[in-house]
């Protein structure tokens, strides 16, 4: 009976991420139906070839915020990161990204950006990009 519990578990905590990620994309216009969401482990980043996107979010007094989303723009793809619970998330987009620009958002609800660094990693391979997110608490209306 407690693997049926634990599999019913399984199923609803896929169903309240797949309902996240339903409202995320109607209430961010910038998000469209091409977004790529990706869980990228740490073995996963080490295969195949593209550009390893990695960072971590903040509020203004320094300390790293969880379930920040960050969303990278080409001109033909949206790609969705989230920070795991120590504030920080990595990922890989295709190899010619590089040769397009690639803007960058972070968002979480009740809170807003205040500033997006990107600093793009060294020139030899595998190429990189940090990419950091400060967030304030949105103002009360």
């Amino acid at each position: 009976m407690r693997h049926r519990e634990t599999s019913t578990t399984v199923n609803r905590q896929r169903s309240f991420v797949g309902l996240l990620a339903s409202v995320a994309v109607a209430f961010w216009p910038a998000a469209s139906l091409r977004a790529q969401y990706s869980a990228d482990g740490p073995e996963d980043l080490q295969k195949g070839a593209g550009v390893r996107y990695f960072g971590s979010a903040k509020d203004a007094g320094g300390a790293r915020l969880a379930d920040v989303s960050f969303l990278f723009e080409t001109g033909q793809a949206s790609f969705v990161f989230v920070t795991d619970a120590t504030g920080r998330f990595r990922g890989m987009l295709p190899l010619d990204t590089l040769a397009k620009p690639v803007t960058a958002k972070c968002w979480k609800a009740g809170l807003q950006p205040v500033r997006i660094d990107r600093r793009p990693g060294p020139k030899t391979a595998p190429p990189s990009v940090q990419v950091d997110c400060v967030l304030r608490a949105s103002p009360q209306p």
